[in-house]
């Protein structure tokens, strides 16, 4: 997120660059945790302000973002419309590396299930990201995989594709994608192929990141994307899960609630573990490393040291396990 905001905040229109500028202003003092999620939601509480007041046919239509700054309705969806822009340029690239994605999905097939038995089984992969790195990388490997689309290069959503007895991953874009679009004709996504205008109204089919992805997350593919993590947390027969966690900050209440909930109702059938760069555990991870009721259940493997059931194993130098490539060296046995 934090180059997200670096790309976003570096790169816009002189009048966007002003209305963030301002808003980053209101943050005062700033630190490496404000994001272009705090920005953008900043942004749409603000077009929220004033939509209602336009709705009530209110004189005063310019919200003072700071004392000297004023900004009307106009000016605040251009600004937002911009920031959308920037995030999906800076996400949609040509000529990616997928060096270590390949070797990730390596790891977590071929070497991870060596001599073992994998009928029937499957992996499952939720994704906050909006690329397709995983995706890509899984065709690359060659490794069956449902991502809730069937048809070909141009595809529509079928969350049925999910119920193929083959599949050995199956992947769950919890927020969207990149190459999802969202079509006023339809309540589910599609994705054409690139080029190809599927709809005469199409946008992205991705949850911004700003404040109402929550509220975003309850209506349909999303909600149905959920309600699958739901159920791999708390698989049929009540066998032993295993989430690995790597890349997310648990800064998503809706998501840790549900991680939550399974540690919590499952009668230990569920372990998480989380790679963090945090030296210390904080926020979310603080509260399951300090709960006795969980915290033999939860592993956070930190920048600085290994928590697990009330026990802390510090370390001086610093442990990069958090890194994606260092986790996928790990899963390989190469480190």
């Amino acid at each position: 997120m934090r180059g997200l905001t670096e790309d976003v905040l570096g790169n816009l229109p002189k009048e966007s660059e002003q209305v963030l500028e301002a808003i980053q202003n209101s943050f005062v003092p700033r630190n490496d945790r404000t994001t272009i999620e705090d920005y953008m939601s900043e942004l749409v509480d603000w077009l929220s302000i004033l939509g209602r007041r336009k709705l009530r046919d209110s004189e005063n239509m310019a919200i003072g973002i700071t004392s000297e700054k004023s900004f009307t309705i106009e000016q605040l969806e251009d600004a937002l419309v911009e920031v959308k822009k920037k995030v999906t340029g800076a996400i949609d690239k040509s000529g990616l590396d997928l060096s270590t994605h390949r070797k990730f999905i390596d790891a977590v097939h071929r070497i991870s299930h060596a001599g073992k038995s994998i009928a029937g089984s499957s992996t499952s992969y939720f994704i906050m990201n909006y690329d397709t790195l995983i995706e890509d990388a899984l065709g690359l490997e060659k490794i069956t995989v449902a991502d809730g689309f069937s048809a070909g290069a141009t595809a529509w959503w079928d969350l049925a594709s999910y119920s193929n007895h083959d599949l050995q991953a199956k992947v769950y874009k919890l927020h969207g994608s990149i190459d999802w679009r969202q079509s006023s004709e339809g309540e589910f996504p599609h994705r054409p192929r690139k080029g190809v205008q599927a709809s005469k109204t199409s946008e992205y089919g991705m949850i911004w990141p700003a404040a109402t992805k929550y509220r975003e997350s309850q209506s349909d593919p999303y909600a149905l994307l959920m309600d699958a993590f739901r159920h791999a947390l708390r698989p049929k027969g009540q066998a032993d899960t295993v989430l690995l966690i790597c890349g997310y900050s648990f800064s998503d209440a809706h998501i840790n609630y549900e991680i939550d909930q399974a540690l919590r109702q499952l009668e230990q059938k569920l372990t998480v573990i989380a790679f963090t760069e945090l030296d210390v555990p904080d926020g979310q991870l603080a509260d399951w490393v300090n709960d006795d009721e969980v915290n033999g259940l939860v592993k956070v493997y930190g920048n600085k040291g290994f928590y697990h059931d009330g026990e802390v194993k510090e370390s001086d130098a610093e442990l990069p396990w958090w890194k994606f490539e260092v986790l996928t060296d790990l899963l390989g046995g190469k480190r």
